[in-house]
């Protein structure tokens, strides 16, 4: 205990307070790109909006009525700018839709693309960018989700056809063991079904690196303490005592174990809590992990939450193994 208060003084914790706001500040920065937080706040709660409008459809229902609604809202846009435009700058009309009047537009759609486009166009410019940007980033997510089984199948079939080749048909050869690896792995995840969820808080959580750099940073301060004695001339007297040496030696390898699994856990955690609060998703995290777009060749049936949560120790463990070997 006296070794632990030796270290984490009053001076460390304070570094360890500043250096997890500034990580959290280096997070909501990263999730800015370029806007303002009014934007990133508006845009965070479209996405959501978006997701619940959706969810409860089929993924190819869902494809085919974002679709549809976002194609009638960019159609309508382009109209009304068409028919508000001073008719020296007016473009001129070439076919029959540009034609169109908006009131036209409106009596022709299905009564979920009128609430959609009463909807974009009730707000402002900047927020009717967001809008669209958050429609274009869910259209990319469901083509992904309707496009993964058939994608699984596909490395399946692959890996099936290419035994069938003379070059990789040897048993016993690092080719052929690939393919039935490949295979194998593969066949793992050939039955898991993929949801529309909101998934953006755990996708950006998993993406964000900084806090492991800001973690490694302040092991090596922890690290640093443990060399006082060197600093002031004791380390002689020091080692000499009776438990000077192994048990002492003891006594730091669990503090270096302890005290980064609680620096990360810190870091860690408030990205996490951040990343939740700023788009939600926690109901979600018990879907599976292949719901990331990145994720789409992961061959392990985990759930979000669990991959999450093995990340963490996995992180755990090569941040303590850092920390020891530095010292």
């Amino acid at each position: 205990m006296g070794e632990v208060k030796r270290v984490f003084h009053k001076k460390m914790w304070i570094l360890i307070a500043v250096a997890v706001l500034g990580n959290l500040c280096l997070f909501l920065y990263s999730e800015l790109a370029g806007r303002s937080f009014t934007e990133m706040f508006f845009a965070a709660g479209q996405y959501q909006k978006l997701v619940e409008r959706y969810e409860n459809m089929s993924l190819e229902q869902a494809q085919e009525r974002l679709g549809t609604e976002f194609s009638n809202i960019r159609k309508y846009a382009k109209i009304l700018k068409q028919e508000n435009s001073p008719e020296e700058t007016k473009e001129p009309v070439q076919n029959a839709v540009q034609k169109q009047t908006s009131e036209e537009l409106l009596s022709e759609v299905d009564e979920g693309s009128r609430e959609m486009i009463a909807y974009h166009q009730s707000l402002t410019a900047q927020q009717q960018t967001q809008l669209e940007l958050q429609l274009k980033q869910l259209r990319s997510k469901l083509k992904y989700l309707n496009g993964y089984e058939a994608s699984i199948d596909t490395v399946m079939a692959n890996a099936e056809n290419m035994k069938r080749f003379r070059i990789f048909s040897k048993q016993n050869t690092f080719s052929y063991s690939n393919i039935l690896r490949t295979a194998q792995d593969f066949e793992r995840v050939q039955n898991v079904e993929l949801k529309l969820d909101n998934d953006k808080g755990a996708d950006v959580f998993v993406h964000y690196n900084l806090m492991y750099y800001i973690a490694a940073a302040l092991m090596v301060a922890v690290i640093y303490s443990l060399f006082d004695e060197r600093e002031n001339g004791m380390w002689q007297i020091v080692h000499n005592t009776p438990n000077g040496r192994t048990v002492l030696a003891l006594k730091r390898l669990l503090l270096l174990a302890g005290g980064s699994f609680a620096i990360l856990f810190l870091l860690y955690g408030t990205t996490f809590l951040t990343a939740m609060l700023l788009y939600g998703g926690v109901k979600d995290l018990a879907n599976p992990v292949q719901t990331f777009v990145d994720f789409g060749k992961f061959t392990y049936t985990l759930s979000k939450g669990a991959y999450i949560l093995r990340l963490f120790f996995l992180s755990w463990f090569i941040l303590a193994t850092f920390s020891i070997i530095l010292w």
